[in-house]
């Protein structure tokens, strides 16, 4: 189960990052993983602003919210029926390039450590290699969409995925299919996918909510 969250959340954190400048979007997120023959499936709204990300998920438990706030650096779980919220930092090594970086051409070639936490002082940059190629242009959801086949290399393991990115929405991810180097795949796909205006207080926890340490 571990292995399949790490994984999941490879992909997750490569293509969080911005979007669009000054209107945001939301959708409704499936995510399938595949691994030693069981299939997760879950189910998640999805809300985006230019560089901030929401999901919700609704659990017999009510709903929980995680926050990805980049202006703040900062991870939120919001627990909406007990009304508190876990802050935990977002690592630095998440911190990796957008999908339009490697689209168009800037991604990162090392992913850096994060200098602040004193386990990492001795610790060097990761090498990290991207090829992308072009494969078609379809319509997917209604918008004009590209697709990509995209292998990263990091310290010679290798994760590969076939994208699909709406040009329309400043190449938003909008569907994926990824192995990764441990031959676990996943399916991530947007449906009834909405330019809109979202205001910024989505991206922070609700007024009135009790902080809570994570450990």
């Amino acid at each position: 189960m571990k292995s399949n969250k790490l994984f999941v959340l490879f992909f997750f954190f490569l293509f969080l990052t911005p979007i669009l400048a000054h209107a945001g979007v939301t959708s409704n997120v499936r995510t399938v993983t595949f691994d030693k023959g069981k299939e997760i499936e879950s189910h998640r709204k999805h809300f985006l602003d230019g560089k901030n990300v929401r999901y919700e998920d609704e659990t017999r438990e009510g709903r929980v919210i995680e926050i990805f706030n980049y202006d703040t650096k900062k991870k939120y779980t919001v627990m909406d029926a007990l009304k508190i919220y876990i802050v935990q930092d977002i690592p630095k090594e998440e911190e990796l390039s957008s999908i339009n970086d490697i689209i168009e051409g800037k991604d990162k070639d090392e992913i850096k450590p994060d200098e602040k936490n004193p386990k990492n002082k001795d610790k060097k940059p990761k090498k990290r290699t991207v090829e992308k190629k072009l494969l078609k242009e379809e319509v997917y959801e209604g918008y004009s969409c590209a697709v990509y086949d995209i292998k990263i290399t990091v310290i010679g393991r290798v994760n590969q995925s076939t994208v699909c990115v709406i040009k329309e929405l400043n190449n938003f991810l909008a569907k994926s299919e990824n192995i990764s180097y441990l031959g676990i795949k996943s399916i991530i796909e947007h449906k009834n996918i909405k330019k809109v205006d979202i205001e910024p207080s989505l991206f922070l926890p609700p007024n009135g909510y009790k902080p809570m340490s994570p450990f």
